[in-house]
């Protein structure tokens, strides 16, 4: 694996009534459509939580469009693309991976460090990255409804805080000193 790059900086809370989401601005990839889709179904019953994503791309106009079609623009914000990414996952509840596909989620791994628990598609590297850990839902990947159904479902959990905590424990696992182990043991294991 890859190891978490950044040292966390604060720490997400429930009180913030916030999902984030982080990346590139791109339809392919991100899946951000599939999420303002589906934090729109959720918004109608939910109108105290919002919707914060960070990124920038060529899909960005498509984006803003598709926020004012479902008139959130009070309750969905784009924010540019920052190197100061702490802040965002400090003031945030739950990071949300809508991802239609993903190399490596790194960003999985700067939100878990930062204490929120996560919602994913259920793509193989990321039930990989989450597999030992009870902090997350997995979404069918694409699904609206079912991404809409598992942001109702992971505000209602009574071990959303616990959530947190496995997240923060789960982060150690990649630590620069953990994975720097495992990529010695691997050299090792090619040379001999």
């Amino acid at each position: 694996y890859n190891p978490l790059t950044l040292t966390p900086e604060g720490e997400g809370s429930y009180k913030y009534k916030k999902f984030l989401a982080v990346g590139r601005l791109s339809y392919l990839a991100k899946g951000f459509d599939i999420l303002i889709d589906a934090f729109s179904i959720f918004a109608k019953d939910n109108e105290d939580w919002v919707l914060e994503i960070v990124g920038e791309g060529p899909e960005r106009e498509n984006l803003d469009s598709l926020i004012k079609s479902h008139s959130l623009d009070e309750r969905i914000t784009i924010k540019p693309f920052t190197q100061n990414i702490q802040q965002y996952y400090s003031n945030a509840s739950v990071f949300i991976l809508s991802s239609r596909w993903e190399g490596f989620g790194l960003v999985i791994l700067e939100a878990m460090a930062h204490k929120l628990p996560i919602i994913a598609s259920d793509l193989p590297v990321i039930k990989e990255i989450l597999n030992t850990t009870e902090n997350h839902l997995l979404f069918n990947n694409g699904n609206v409804n079912d991404l809409s159904s598992k942001m109702k479902e992971i505000i209602q959990r009574k071990d959303f805080i616990e959530m947190g905590y496995k997240s923060k424990k789960s982060s150690e696992m990649f630590q620069i000193n953990a994975i720097k182990k495992d990529w010695e043991l691997l050299f090792e294991s090619l040379f001999k």
